[in-house]
């Protein structure tokens, strides 16, 4: 697929490509990825990058190093956007654990759908609201995940203060973060 995309662009003064691949999607500018959407019979775009001058830090970042993660993650029915790189670290080794341990049936009968139907943002240095306005520029199904202590409430500030805010702010319980869920698992009992 990379050998492909490249010598296209390479060749072409102009390449239209549709695809479910990340890794496709990913080859080519951020202003050029356009994210399809049909909404009742209405089709609309919104590209991934609006081609800012001066985009802050943290968009190139999500553009350019996180680029085919972050399109991975737009391409699922849900956008979860953690409160940063360990979070993202830790949700994607419960879900290949999970996904490991699992037969065909799953628990009860039903498998566990969380890596299936939910993509997970990267986010860096707790730019939550950030990554929340870009996902949801070209997303509108994009949850937010804070730790439950002082700085994480902060965060759900931040992100109610939006336009629009989150229809969904997931919190730890009070004092918590995402390592003390992960300890909690890690010290449970077998039944």
């Amino acid at each position: 697929q990379k050998r492909l995309v490249n010598r296209l662009n390479a060749v072409c003064t102009q390449t239209v490509m549709t695809t479910h691949s990340p890794l496709v999607a990913s080859m080519f500018p951020p202003e050029d990825v356009i994210f399809l959407r049909n909404t009742g019979g209405k089709l609309s775009g919104s590209p991934l990058s609006l081609g800012n001058a001066a985009p802050s830090n943290h968009e190139q970042h999500l553009f350019y190093g996180w680029r085919n993660r972050l399109v991975a993650a737009l391409m699922h029915e849900y956008v979860l956007v953690p409160e940063g790189v360990s979070d993202v670290a830790w949700l994607d080794a419960l879900q290949t654990a999970i996904e490991l341990r699992q037969d065909w049936k799953g628990v009860g009968n039903e498998p566990t759908r969380f890596g299936t139907f939910v993509g997970v943002a990267p986010t860096a240095d707790a730019k939550v609201a950030e990554t929340y306005t870009v996902a949801k520029r070209v997303h509108s199904d994009v949850v937010c995940l804070v730790d439950g202590d002082p700085a994480g409430l902060g965060y759900v500030a931040a992100l109610k203060a939006l336009t629009p805010p989150p229809k969904v702010v997931f919190v730890w319980p009070d004092g918590w973060t995402t390592e003390n869920v992960v300890g909690s698992i890690a010290d449970a009992k077998r039944a």
